[in-house]
């Protein structure tokens, strides 16, 4: 993160233009200042800002409803694909084949 980002208010936070990056960052003491409003950005772009530790790590990401909505449903269309039913079904046909207490 450049010092520029760290100096500069949410409302026109560089580290949020979606051109500069593909997840923007904000370090745990920007996201706090200014909570409201990248809460209020994030909801009304649909998008996520990583938030980084102290320490630099990332554990956190903020992101919209929309986008949370958007990657539940993908997960659920994907659970139920032909390659996952088939994956699923090759796995429990090989479980059933393993003898009952063997060790795997």
């Amino acid at each position: 993160m450049n010092d520029q980002c760290a100096k500069t208010s949410v409302a026109a936070h560089p580290c949020l233009d979606r051109a500069t990056a593909a997840f923007p960052t904000l370090n745990l003491a920007q996201a706090h200042g200014d909570l409201v409003k990248l809460c209020q950005r994030v909801a009304r772009e649909a998008s996520r800002v990583r938030i980084l530790d102290a320490d630099g790590s990332c554990h956190c990401v903020l992101i919209s409803r929309a986008e949370l909505d958007a990657l539940e449903e993908a997960l659920n269309i994907l659970a139920d694909s032909r390659h996952v039913r088939a994956l699923r079904a090759s796995l429990t046909q090989f479980v059933s084949s393993i003898p009952q207490g063997a060790a795997l």
